[in-house]
Parts: C-alpha cells; structure tokens; sequence
C-alpha cells in the first residue's frame, strides 16, 4: 500500500494532537502519527530521501509545518508541538 500523502498526516496530526491537549514531544508525534497508519512497512519507517533524511519523519514534519502555517500548531517550542486555540477549534468543528 501506498505511503500516506501529506494531506492524511497532516489529518492524523491534527487529530492526535487535538486529543493530546497538553502537546507532544517530536518523537512521540511521529510515532503516533505512524501507528495511526498500520499499513506502513518496517521499511517504509527506514527509508531515506536523497539528502540522507528518513522519509517517513520527513513526511510528518512536513504535515507538521502546514499545520504551522495555517495556524493550528504554535511553533514557538522548539521539539513540542502543540495546537493554537484555532487549531482546537478546527479539529472540534473536523472530529465532532
């Protein structure tokens, strides 16, 4: 199965991060995030893009940073990653 696009992460995240009222450290989010998609292979999470990165982590962090700039998480933190009031909000009105 296909790798989950940016758009169903940024989804998960939004969600995951919506439950976890207090925030998450990086390293849980994108373990969160990953378990939310069973389809993924012990060697999708292994592999890298050209620049050496994991591509799986690179994925999340990207998600992360639109949520950035559409305002739903506060990058204030370096490494934690917590949703702004509007990001609340918005995953009320999307998660009912």
């Amino acid at each position: 199965m296909p790798m989950p696009s940016e758009a169903e992460v940024s989804r998960v995240l939004l969600l995951l991060l919506h439950r976890s009222e207090s925030g998450m450290r990086t390293g849980d989010a994108i373990v969160a995030v990953s378990v939310a998609f069973p389809q993924i292979t012990e060697s999708d999470l292994n592999e890298t893009v050209p620049s050496g990165e994991n591509r799986w982590q690179n994925r999340v962090r990207w998600a992360r940073n639109d949520l950035v700039k559409a305002g739903l998480l506060d990058p204030s933190q370096h490494g934690f990653w917590l949703l702004t009031k509007k990001g609340h909000e918005d995953a009320r009105r999307i998660f009912p």
